[in-house]
């Protein structure tokens, strides 16, 4: 009975190592697809998603490569978690795991743009149709990080943190973020 409950308890913890390894296996895969999406979207030229508009608008005023830039607003929206969370005592260390996250991602972000750089037809409805595909590709990028029930990235947390500020709704406070996002890009875009 003894072994049995030792073999028991050595299965239940291999199981569980290859459910975490295939969790965050899943993560990396969804950010790769969520880059992808994004790269699409973006060398279309017919605008990018809200929560990367900025980063984008840097990038065009700093010459710094789109993932650089996403990685260093993603640590602003890190920063803004730190404060918003610590103020209502609820925030936790592992926020910052996002940080090697984002990183990943960002890296996912100026690789994916480099592989569809130089492929965009001239045609307006073709660039149309391969933005929506775009949105399709970033769709399910981010179903899988959500499926995988590990982490968040930092743009998502900072709503999340928003939320428990503001005592709002995740979805409300989505639309005013991304919104914000967009009137804060606007002068950038601009220059």
């Amino acid at each position: 009975e003894i072994t049995t409950r030792l073999v028991g308890s050595e299965m239940c913890i291999r199981d569980r190592f290859f459910e975490y390894v295939w969790r965050w296996a899943l993560l990396v895969v969804g950010m790769f697809v969520a880059a992808c999406g994004i790269a699409i979207i973006t060398q279309t030229n017919l605008g990018t998603i809200p929560i990367s508009l900025l980063p984008y608008a840097v990038t065009g005023l700093t010459g710094y490569s789109f993932g650089t830039t996403t990685f260093f607003i993603n640590l602003i929206f890190i920063a803004l978690q730190w404060v918003i969370l610590s103020r209502k005592g609820v925030f936790h260390y592992t926020t910052f795991f996002q940080i090697p996250v984002v990183f990943v991602f960002s890296a996912f972000i100026d690789f994916t743009m480099s592989l569809s750089g130089g492929i965009m037809p001239e045609s307006y409805p073709l660039r149309l149709l391969i933005s929506f595909t775009g949105n399709t590709v970033l769709a399910l990028g981010i179903v899988m990080q959500l499926h995988s029930r590990t982490i968040v990235q930092p743009g998502e947390g900072l709503v999340i943190a928003e939320s428990i500020l503001f005592r709002k709704p995740f979805g409300t406070v989505k639309v005013f973020n991304d919104l914000s996002l967009i009137h804060i890009s606007e002068p950038t875009r601009r220059v």
